[in-house]
């Protein structure tokens, strides 16, 4: 190694096809409406309505923000999706219930949610 890092950006287009084929395309659509990339309406019904539910550790927090996976999904069809590997930074304001609390995780999903399985598209 020569001691220098190379850091690559991409744009939101790459990033947009990437996900698209790195996730099957029922996912990668519920994914992209998560992150914004897409518009925010359902790919299973059309409607305009989310939940994302934060689970985060607070004794983590760096600079105000913490560590949090998510689950996200429609609230009039109760489709949606678990978050993919890794973590996300957010601010230590938004509400969230404790990482690893079982029974709070329980009571906070909504019975009948459909969750997308996260099946990634094998590269060539």
């Amino acid at each position: 190694m020569d001691g220098k890092s190379k850091v690559g950006y991409i744009n939101r287009e790459e990033l947009v096809e990437r996900i698209r084929r790195q996730f099957s395309p029922e996912y990668a659509e519920f994914l992209l409406v998560q992150m914004g990339y897409s518009p925010q309406v359902c790919p299973k019904c059309g409607s305009g309505s989310f939940t994302t539910l934060w689970l985060a550790k607070p004794n983590d927090a760096i600079d105000g923000k913490m560590w949090a996976k998510w689950y996200f999904w429609c609230d009039k069809c109760f489709s949606g999706i678990r978050c993919p590997l890794g973590t996300w930074r957010i601010p230590r304001t938004t509400p969230y219930i404790l990482h690893g609390d079982e029974k709070a995780l329980v009571a906070a999903l909504p019975e009948n949610l459909k969750l997308i399985p996260l099946k990634l598209v094998p590269q060539k």
